[in-house]
C-alpha cells in the first residue's frame, strides 16, 4: 500500500520534529558550565582573599538540580560561613557570608577564633621568611639552661597546630587560649629557653603533650633509636668463593 504524498509529508515533518526534540534533549542533558570547588579545607569565617590556593574550576551539568556559584567574583571577597568547608566540595551560596559576626576580631587573612586571644610569640628571625599569614605552626621550646651541651638539653613540643594571625619581623601573632598564654610565659621565664617553630597542618597527627627529644648525643649513641627512626639493617659483606683445587674436575 502506497502512502499518499500528503501522508509522506506528514511523516517527514513528524520525523524532523522528533529529531529536533531529541537533539534538544540530548544537548540539555550533556551541556555543562564552569563551577568552583574549594581547593583546601577552610575553617569557619576565614576570608577568601583570592581564587588562587582557595578555589579550583570544575564542570557541572547545566540542567543541575542544585545551586552552585559559576562566577568566582561572587566568592572572592567573601567569608566562609559559620560551618567550615572541606576540599573538593562545590562552592554553594549558603556556605558564604559577606560580613563577620558582630564584634569578632579579624586579621588581614584570618579570623580570631571565638575563645582564643591574639598573642605575640618570638622565634628566630631566619625562620620568618618561610611562614605565611594564616599558617598553622608547631611551637618548640629549646631547653639549654647553661649554654653548654649537657644531657639535660632537650626540645619540647609545646603546642601543635597553632593558627598564625600575622607576622612582623621575628614576632608571630598567634591564636592562643588563656592556658596556652600562661604555659608559654612559664617556659619563657626559664633561663636559657629559646623558641623555634615548624609549619604544620590540620591533617597532621598529634604527638603526646609536651613531647620531648634529647639534643645531647654522646659518641657511640644510636641516633636512630634515640629519635625513633628505624634502625638500618647492615648489608652483609660479599662472600668470596675459594678457587677449586688444581687438578679437581672431570
Amino acid at each position: 500500500m502506497r502512502l499518499s504524498s500528503s501522508t509522506r509529508s506528514l511523516v517527514a515533518i513528524l520525523g524532523v520534529i522528533f529529531l529536533a526534540v531529541f537533539g534538544w534533549m540530548y544537548l540539555q542533558a550533556n551541556q555543562t558550565e564552569i563551577a568552583y570547588v574549594f581547593a583546601r579545607d577552610i575553617p569557619a569565617f576565614e576570608f577568601i582573599g583570592s581564587a588562587e590556593g582557595n578555589l579550583r574550576a570544575v564542570t557541572v551539568p547545566a540542567n543541575r538540580e542544585f545551586d552552585v556559584i559559576t562566577d568566582p567574583r561572587e566568592i572572592v571577597g567573601q567569608y566562609i560561613g559559620p560551618v567550615g568547608v572541606t576540599a573538593d566540595g562545590l562552592v554553594q551560596p549558603n556556605q558564604l557570608v559577606s560580613e563577620l559576626p558582630s564584634g569578632q576580631r579579624s586579621f588581614p587573612e584570618a579570623l580570631l577564633p571565638i575563645g582564643k586571644r591574639a598573642y605575640v610569640v618570638e622565634i628566630p628571625e631566619a625562620l620568618t621568611g618561610v611562614f605565611e599569614t594564616s599558617d598553622y605552626i608547631d611551637l618548640v621550646a629549646i631547653v639549654n639552661e647553661d649554654g653548654l651541651p649537657t644531657p639535660d638539653d632537650r626540645a619540647v613540643l609545646l603546642f601543635q597546630k597553632i593558627r598564625t594571625l600575622g607576622i612582623i619581623e621575628d614576632k608571630f601573632t598567634v591564636a592562643f587560649s588563656i592556658d596556652q598564654i600562661a604555659a608559654y610565659e612559664g617556659w619563657k621565664s626559664i633561663p636559657g629557653v629559646t623558641f623555634s617553630a615548624a609549619i604544620s597542618q590540620e591533617a597532621n597527627g598529634d604527638f603526646p603533650p609536651l613531647y620531648q627529644l634529647p639534643l645531647y648525643i654522646e659518641e657511640g649513641d644510636n641516633i636512630a633509636e634515640i629519635y625513633g627512626a628505624p634502625t638500618p639493617t647492615p648489608v652483609p659483606a660479599p662472600v668470596e668463593e675459594e678457587p677449586a683445587p688444581e687438578g679437581d674436575g672431570s
